[in-house]
């Protein structure tokens, strides 16, 4: 979805093919919604994801601020209209009582200040048994995290650092964001990109440039390559969202105390250490004062003897 005052101009076909990186994840909303259904496209651009939908026997509502691409939308949709969500509820725009069995948030939600009031708003036009469906770019993918080691963070045109994001995601804030707003997410796909893939989506980079154990490290996360999450939730009840909102928060208070026993187990650890490191201190100490009585030891006889070698040489002469 882009904003009125900076609009770009979106192509009216999209390549939904696998081997199309730029439009995976819309081959994969695509992929998830049913034939014939009745579906809200939010950030419809110029519909190429309601041209295929369409073909499929689906109803397709449209909205977008781009006016300009909304023309181009034509006749994919049964209903287009020209809105920016971060000023108009949706409640506004559409009826609840013609519910959506599909509701897609394709790369839509990075976009807008408000996600989560957007997306808890959505739960009221969804049909019982609907769906919404979201694809969003992934930030903590690995070349972002070297870029960013190195002191950059560069914004373009399109991708992961798209300059019209007001929002960033990883896996973790995508699930705390839908909890929120009051929604389970049931399935969640992966786009993948390798880290030093050459992509215009992402940040240009060589291996080479970087510590080899630091891109190791990186590699070793199962979602270091993922560009794009599309997922798949369902709307939970008042009484379900209480329940997951409760059993998230004894889940973050077990992790608070996990925190909290690694943390006394830490302390314990530092404070034997500092107790050995005091004890060696003071043996190093007592060592030194005994080398140093030795020393006076030493020179004291020394000094007699060289005393008594003289007093005998006197005698001699």
């Amino acid at each position: 979805m882009s904003h009125a005052y900076n609009p770009k101009h979106y192509p009216t076909h999209a390549d939904f093919s696998a081997s199309d990186r730029a439009h995976g994840s819309l081959s994969a909303l695509v992929a998830l919604v049913p034939e014939r259904a009745r579906v809200l496209d939010v950030g419809c651009a110029s519909g190429y994801l309601g041209r295929v939908l369409s073909e499929r026997g689906c109803t397709v509502i449209g909205l977008d601020a781009n006016e300009a691409a909304l023309e181009q939308a034509g006749s994919w949709y049964e209903a287009l209209y020209s809105v920016d969500l971060d000023a108009t509820p949706l409640d506004r725009i559409l009826d609840a009582e013609q519910p959506f069995d599909r509701i897609i948030f394709g790369d839509v939600l990075e976009h807008l200040r408000d996600p989560v009031t957007l997306l808890t708003a959505a739960r009221g036009l969804l049909s019982e048994g609907g769906r919404l469906l979201a694809s969003l770019p992934n930030v903590a993918h690995g070349a972002i995290r070297l870029a960013m080691l190195s002191g950059h963070f560069e914004y373009q045109r399109y991708g992961l650092l798209d300059e019209d994001h007001l929002h960033f995601f990883s896996r973790e804030t995508i699930e705390r964001t839908f909890l929120r707003a009051g929604y389970r997410i049931e399935r969640m796909d992966r786009i993948r990109v390798a880290l030093f893939e050459n992509s215009d989506l992402l940040p240009s980079l060589r291996r080479h440039d970087f510590d080899e154990t630091v891109v190791q490290s990186i590699e070793r996360d199962p979602e270091h390559d993922v560009l794009q999450y599309v997922l798949e939730a369902r709307a939970l009840s008042q009484h379900e969202h209480v329940e997951a909102l409760y059993a998230a928060y004894q889940d973050a208070i077990s992790e608070r105390d996990r925190y909290g026993v690694e943390c006394d187990r830490l302390s314990r650890a530092y404070d034997e250490t500092y107790r050995a490191l005091d004890k060696r201190d003071a043996e190093y100490a007592a060592l030194v004062e005994r080398f140093d009585a030795f020393v006076d030891e030493v020179a004291a006889t020394t000094d007699e003897r060289i005393a008594a070698a003289n007093e005998a040489l006197g005698k001699r002469a």
